[in-house]
């Protein structure tokens, strides 16, 4: 299921490569390809689900929160959910 998910990330399908990550359990990979994918749902929830730790997951907030103005509504998700 890796070798699956390198070939859609390869293919810039982030998110179905995300889950095929996920299923392989190479949660750092799928985390990386759900941050590309601006799924920003699944990719907490994954690093609240392996409990990546309150700092970390800060840190993550007010990276995808400063991803452009194009994504401004799901920054202020990220924004009043996690950061």
């Amino acid at each position: 299921m890796n070798l699956y998910g390198d070939w859609l990330y390869d293919r810039r399908d982030f998110e179905e490569a995300a889950m095929a990550f996920d299923l392989a359990c190479s949660y750092p990979k799928a985390m990386q390809a759900y941050e590309k994918a601006h799924a920003w749902r699944p990719l907490f929830n994954l690093a609240l689900e392996h409990d990546l730790g309150e700092e970390k997951i800060k840190e993550l907030g007010y990276k995808v929160a400063g991803k452009g103005d194009k994504l401004y509504s799901s920054c202020i998700l990220v924004s009043d959910s996690f950061v």
